[in-house]
């Protein structure tokens, strides 16, 4: 693992805000066995920390003539598996086109700072400017440590609305004058003066040359030469439950050899996870780890979460716990290919549908911007500035489809993959899982992205023969596709009546089973800390008089609402918000 941070300053980092940075990297369990560097050019100063060599089997910065070149994250080759990119020598470190996977890519001289996003800025790269001083790192927790920091309410009450509707939109963050590099994104810093572009244009995504069939084959190119090099140079974990995603990642490593690979099941269903990912596990031969997770909360403090802190998580906490060591191989990390962005079929839904205008692509993306902003508590004022704040971005940024008859499905997986996969699930994995392991996420790569916004309607369904998953499942088994039934949709994976049979009727078991559970391991995990922190969160709010929050929303009508008998604790997290606020405010005073 590597975090880092460059600062564009008169004065080097100071000696309090590197022993804080190295308490962030004593919290983070990749980097337990660390090398701390600096190094300073004139005015730009760069703090960084890595795995040791020995722990991660990994060299991520090397000194060149008068400059110094380091990546972080992950990266796979496009053209070839033998080429060992765990070593920073043998990167192109301005040829970010050439590799998949999650990463930044960056070069420091005397001059000069440039730093390279990969294709969905997946791997987050921040960048901002407090006073006259220039920041950019890959570690949220490292801003949180700087002295003026502020915090970006605007982003806070944003995100508080948008979740409602499975997404983030834009590259802002929760601190004031900070953001996220975009999908190709582009830093340089020249003389004092920090850029932000594109090395590609993201029409290059969302309209991709070529036709459906020629990327997909792309698409299994790529996919076949990430396993490849994955069994040459990594130990690889294929996360595996009763759905889609992991079954065809699975497909990826069909008859491949080399280093360890494994399968992993937490029981999120109970035994039918653990059953359908045995079957395949056992058909593909690779050895599966069955990792149980306690369905009561154990030992966990009640308190109020931090935001964007997952670790408050009951159920990433208990998943945590169960799985303590099992990433971690001693000379080196495991890397996991998780990600559920195989959700191609995603829609909005007929309900929201009913309530947008489909006339054409500008009414509907106002209606829609309008929609995801308004709000019961919501000041009228606020909400109209935050709907023609989208509005606007969202018509910027997908204009490539305004003259597309079919732009409706367009944006639909455009929000998907690039407004929620990329910005929420990429926050999460970059700054959080990745603590506990490397990370590959194949959905987040660029050519089945671009097969994506080929396809058909029908071809993003992932329960038909047509389906991108299918077909992708059927190609890289060579046609002989391992069956295990699928809990999560019916679908046209089996192959004779008994099979075909239990596609019918295993979707239907989870359902029941979690009926009679009262949800699934993480939703019973969830719901018990929720009953847990509504008492906290309730009186945290009650006592609020004066915060920035009620600048947006109606502080009376939301302690009239928390005080009825029946309140289910749905305003929690306008409490992590007050607190997060306040709790910045007592650090910067």
């Amino acid at each position: 693992m590597h975090i880092w941070i460059l600062k564009y300053s008169d004065t080097n980092f100071s000696t309090d805000f590197i022993a804080k940075a190295n308490e962030v990297a004593e919290s983070i369990n990749q980097l337990k066995n660390r090398n701390c560097w600096q190094k300073s050019y004139g005015k730009f100063h760069l703090l960084s920390f890595t795995t040791q060599f020995d722990y991660s089997q990994k060299s991520y910065l090397q000194e060149r003539e008068k400059s110094t070149v380091a990546y972080s994250g992950l990266l796979i080759g496009k053209e070839t598996a033998e080429t060992d990119l765990r070593d920073i020598k043998n990167i192109e470190i301005n040829r970010p086109e050439k590799y998949n996977g999650q990463f930044a890519l960056f070069e420091l001289t005397e001059n000069s700072f440039s730093c390279l996003a990969d294709n969905f800025g997946f791997h987050k790269v921040f960048y901002g400017q407090i006073d006259n001083e220039i920041y950019v790192s890959n570690s949220l927790d490292f801003l949180k440590k700087l002295n003026k920091i502020k915090v970006n309410s605007d982003k806070l009450i944003l995100d508080f609305l948008t979740v409602r509707f499975g997404v983030y939109p834009g590259n802002d963050t929760i601190f004031e004058d900070f953001y996220t590099l975009p999908e190709y994104g582009r830093l340089n810093i020249i003389k004092g003066q920090l850029t932000v572009d594109t090395y590609k244009p993201i029409s290059d995504l969302l309209v991709p040359n070529g036709d459906f069939e020629s990327k997909l084959q792309e698409t299994i190119a790529d996919f076949k030469m990430a396993a490849n090099y994955l069994r040459k140079y990594h130990h690889t974990v294929v996360p595996l439950s009763g759905g889609f995603d992991g079954r065809t990642i699975l497909s990826y490593f069909y008859k491949t050899e080399g280093k360890p690979l494994e399968t992993m099941t937490y029981n999120r269903a109970g035994k039918l996870d653990f059953y359908i990912a045995a079957r395949l596990s056992k058909a593909f031969e690779v050895p599966h780890r069955k990792i149980h997770i306690s369905k009561s909360i154990v030992d966990f403090e009640a308190k109020i979460p931090e935001v964007k802190k997952i670790d408050d998580d009951p159920f990433y906490k208990a998943f945590s716990e169960s799985i303590k060591g099992f990433y971690n191989q001693g000379t080196c990390f495991k890397v996991s290919l998780g990600g559920n962005g195989a959700d191609t079929d995603w829609e909005f839904g007929e309900k929201q549908l009913k309530k947008l205008d489909q006339s054409n692509f500008k009414a509907f993306v106002k209606s829609y911007s309008a929609l995801i902003t308004q709000h019961p508590f919501l000041n009228k004022e606020v909400s109209e500035r935050f709907a023609l704040k989208l509005e606007n971005y969202f018509l910027e940024k997908y204009s490539v489809f305004q003259n597309k008859s079919n732009f409706m499905q367009l944006l639909a997986s455009s929000f998907f993959h690039l407004e929620r996969f990329r910005s929420e699930q990429g926050f999460g994995y970059s700054q959080f899982f990745n603590q506990k392991y490397d990370i590959f996420l194949p959905y987040a790569t660029e050519s089945l992205n671009q097969t994506v916004f080929l396809a058909s309607k029908r071809q993003l369904n992932r329960g038909v023969r047509d389906g991108i998953n299918y077909k992708i499942y059927q190609t890289m088994t060579e046609g002989k596709m391992p069956y295990a039934p699928i809990l999560t949709a019916d679908n046209e994976f089996g192959k004779n009546f008994i099979q075909k049979s239990l596609n019918k009727i295993f979707p239907y078991l989870p359902k029941i089973i979690w009926k009679l559970n009262n949800g699934d391991t993480n939703g019973n995990l969830r719901k018990q800390y929720t009953a847990k922190v509504t008492t906290l969160s309730s009186e945290y709010i009650l006592k609020s008089d004066e915060n920035v929050i009620w600048n947006y929303l109606d502080a009376s009508k939301i302690k009239e609402t928390i005080q009825q008998p029946n309140y289910n604790g749905n305003l929690n997290e306008v409490a992590k918000m007050l607190k997060f606020i306040d709790d910045m405010n007592k650090k910067s005073n």
